[in-house]
């Protein structure tokens, strides 16, 4: 499959854009604001690979981003693929309520981080929730059309162990 080449940027991993994902050492990550916009370096929450959902407090090395105008769209199978907040904690799974946020292992303990790539801790999200395990992230064009017939990566989220 190919891609246009102006849908991606290079640049120091605690650098890329809060919200855009990115491909370092083969894995796939979401850039987040953990310092709540009081600027510093950037970190980031694994989501392929081994370690699936863990934040990274400060990745680093050099990677390529989706940007500029391109986004990438997250995609799931159905509604009906929801988990209900009851069955336990997974790691990089999608969490639907009042706003949008993806489920982090933060140390020993969690944290929730909105698809803008800011730090929510659960902010803004109803006790009515509902979670996505398993999804699917699809670049797509300024004007809001998929790119190619299959996603950029895909997820499965594992329980947080423990």
């Amino acid at each position: 499959m190919s891609f246009p080449v102006t849908a991606f940027f290079v640049a120091e991993a605690s650098e890329v854009p809060p919200g855009r994902f990115y491909i370092n050492r083969g894995q796939w990550f979401m850039s987040v604001d953990a310092n709540h916009g009081q600027g510093g370096s950037l970190s980031a929450i694994c989501l392929t690979g081994e370690h699936t959902g863990v934040f990274f407090p400060r990745d680093n090395g050099t990677v390529t981003y989706v940007g500029g105008d391109y986004q990438v769209e997250i995609r799931v199978a159905g509604i009906e693929a929801t988990v209900d907040r009851m069955q336990g904690n997974w790691n990089a799974s999608i969490i639907i309520g009042d706003s949008f946020a993806i489920y982090a292992q933060h140390g020993n303990g969690d944290a929730v981080f909105g698809l803008d790539g800011s730090w929510s801790k659960g902010q803004g999200l109803s006790g009515c929730r509902r979670r996505f395990t398993e999804w699917s992230a699809w670049l797509v064009r300024p004007d809001g059309r998929q790119i190619g017939n299959e996603p950029l990566f895909n997820v499965v989220s594992i329980p947080k162990v423990d």
